[in-house]
Order: structure tokens, then sequence, then C-alpha cells
């Protein structure tokens, strides 16, 4: 992801410690609504193409269906370019 687009110059991956304290789910886990506390959240316009996507759903080996436009206005995200 560009820096630049979350407005810092640099950053890290969380490691799983970190993402189960601020999302509140296991690394394997974390869906992409519904964290434990407010994340910025910052969508790649790629994703936001198809009428659905799959991810985390909060539990081991089980993943969530869900329209990319409802994670947008659910997590108040911003959608920007970050693929390179």
């Amino acid at each position: 992801m560009r820096a630049i687009t979350c407005g810092v110059k640099r950053f890290k991956r969380a490691n799983p410690v970190e993402v189960k304290k601020f999302a509140g789910y296991d690394v394997d886990a974390v869906p992409p609504v519904g964290h434990k506390t407010e994340i910025k959240t910052v969508i790649d316009k790629r994703v936001m193409r198809p009428d659905k996507v799959v991810g985390g759903s909060g539990r081991i080996n089980t993943l969530v269906e869900i329209d990319p436009t409802q994670i947008k206005r659910l997590t108040n995200s911003e959608v920007n370019d970050m693929s390179e």
C-alpha cells in the first residue's frame, strides 16, 4: 500500500498480537467490518468492481461474502488506487 494514501510517510504491518488488540479477531479471521476499534480503512478501487467480495468472517476457516459498497459504508472507508 502506498503510505501517502494513509497520510503517513511510513507504516508497518501489524503483528498477530496487534491485530487481535485493535481488530478483536485472530489474523486469519479478520472480517472487513465490525472491528473492536475504529480502524482507518482504505479500499483499493479494484475491490469495488465486483458485486461481491469474499473475506474473513470473524472465525477461523470461515469466510463471508459481502458487497464492497457495504464495506465502504460500514467502515466509512475511502476508495483509492493502491495497486502497483
